[in-house]
């Protein structure tokens, strides 16, 4: 299963859980395509360990309690 493909049938069991997607290079998804899927975040490797911890603070911190 692809990381788009997961994030469909997460969405569809539990709405509400955060999802960052992590890619290399892909014609398969991009983030705009991500946004559309409801994904909070996405980042393109290599991927830095700061750039990670941002993403994850931002997507936590965006996400209704």
């Amino acid at each position: 299963m692809t990381g788009d493909q997961l994030a469909y049938e997460i969405r569809k069991i539990t709405p509400g859980m955060p999802i960052i997607i992590c890619t290399g290079f892909s014609e398969r998804i991009n983030k705009e395509r991500a946004e559309k899927l409801g994904v909070n975040g996405f980042l393109m490797k290599p991927i830095v360990k700061s750039d990670m911890a941002g993403m994850v603070r931002k997507v936590l911190d965006e996400t209704p309690k």
